[in-house]
């Protein structure tokens, strides 16, 4: 065991903990400062966020890969046999997008450049060439529905008997069930 260091000395452990103290103080608003833009980006899987580029001209970003221009023709619904509440049109649509008929792309995950969210990974599928060159689509369904809680189960108890417990007769009702067990 070592004695202590006088007070006012330099030791190696008092420079290690000064070190250490002082790239935690450097750190701390660095990652603050990236948490900060990480919320404020808004996020791909939204319509509002894709509604503006319809249009417009994304480039595909595969490693390895030449990039290629995909321009986003429109967002189309899922389709369904009910209306759906513009909470859940937020969250579940359809990017269709065309690219060059000579860059075919196969059907998986691709990474595009999506300007005001950076690069994503989406995935293309059902992909057909048209005289324009080839479509590509793309299908978001992230919506939550909200289910319903399940009910308690009733019992054995009949529509009757149940409103006669709301009533509060219910009491009465046990006590006529005895005695007719007993006559009977």
């Amino acid at each position: 065991m070592t004695a202590p260091s006088p007070p006012g000395t330099l030791t190696r452990r008092s420079l290690l903990l000064a070190g250490a103290s002082a790239a935690a103080t450097v750190a701390i608003p660095s990652v603050a400062i990236a948490a900060g833009r990480k919320v404020a980006r808004r996020s791909h899987l939204n319509r509002s966020t894709w509604a503006p580029l319809v249009g417009t001209i994304v480039e595909t970003r595969n490693p390895g890969q030449p990039r290629v221009p995909l321009l986003l023709l429109r967002i189309d619904d899922l389709t369904s046999g009910y209306t759906q509440p513009e909470k859940f049109r937020e969250k579940t649509f359809v990017l269709v997008f065309r690219g060059p008929a000579g860059q075919p792309l196969a059907d998986g995950t691709h990474r595009i450049f999506v300007p005001g969210v950076g690069k994503v990974d989406i995935w293309f599928s059902g992909s057909s060439l048209t005289a324009d060159g080839w479509q590509y689509v793309a299908v978001f369904s992230n919506a939550r529905l909200r289910q319903r809680p399940l009910r308690k189960p009733r019992g054995h108890l009949s529509k009757e008997q149940r409103r006669a417990v709301k009533r509060g007769e219910h009491a009465a009702h046990k006590l006529r069930k005895k005695q007719r067990r007993r006559r009977g």
